[in-house]
């Protein structure tokens, strides 16, 4: 993804919204696919395309969650001794 992967490596909270991009797509992919190259009795294909739109919902959480625990977080060095 270039510029944009680069971006979504960075350590703090600017990145989130780079690395929401992947979710994003792949959420509106699989709902643009599930439209147009589904047929109606198509059950495997239904059922195929919903689980990548609950996955990339389920991924979009978890970076939103993991962003808000690094905030929450103490920035200070390691806790070991």
């Amino acid at each position: 993804m270039g510029l944009a992967g680069h971006f979504a490596r960075r350590p703090d909270l600017l990145a989130l919204p780079f690395q929401l991009m992947v979710p994003a797509i792949a959420y509106y992919e699989a709902t643009m696919r599930f439209e147009v190259e589904t047929d109606p009795g198509d059950t495997v294909a239904a059922v195929t395309w919903t689980v990548v739109r609950i996955a990339s919902v389920a991924v979009a959480l978890a970076l939103v969650g993991r962003a808000g625990w690094c905030l929450l977080r103490p920035s200070g060095g390691s806790s070991r001794a």
